[in-house]
């Protein structure tokens, strides 16, 4: 991709007629205001995946996209365990209230006293 660095009437570099400015800034930016990425991979036709102001390689895009896919997972099961446990809960007083028996108790153990006594 070639470039034309140009300067508009305040004396701004262009890019192709687009004023330059900070990589993440969403600007066009060219291949030699970007020499890496975030992460300090190199940044080179084959691995850049838009000539954007997001100085990202495809590695770590791919990356950052696995992430937040597994993160999304993991909040989506998170909500449905706790609607089961919900669930299971609301069932457990559901059938409680239907047999209307009272829990058994548990028998008393001996004391110590009584089999000193005996």
């Amino acid at each position: 991709m070639t470039t034309k660095i140009k300067e508009t009437a305040t004396h701004k570099p262009t890019c192709n007629g687009i004023v330059k400015g900070r990589p993440g800034k969403g600007r066009v930016l060219s291949l030699e205001q970007r020499k890496r990425c975030y992460a300090s991979h190199p940044m080179t036709e084959e691995n850049t995946f838009r000539y954007k102001g997001r100085a990202w390689c495809k590695k770590c895009r791919a990356a950052s996209r696995r992430r937040s896919v597994v993160k999304r997972l993991a909040e989506a099961k998170a909500l449905a365990a706790a609607k089961a446990k919900e669930d299971r809960k609301a069932l457990k007083e559901a059938t409680a209230k239907a047999t209307d028996k009272p829990k058994p108790r548990k028998a008393k153990r001996a004391t110590t006293g009584a089999k000193k006594a005996a």
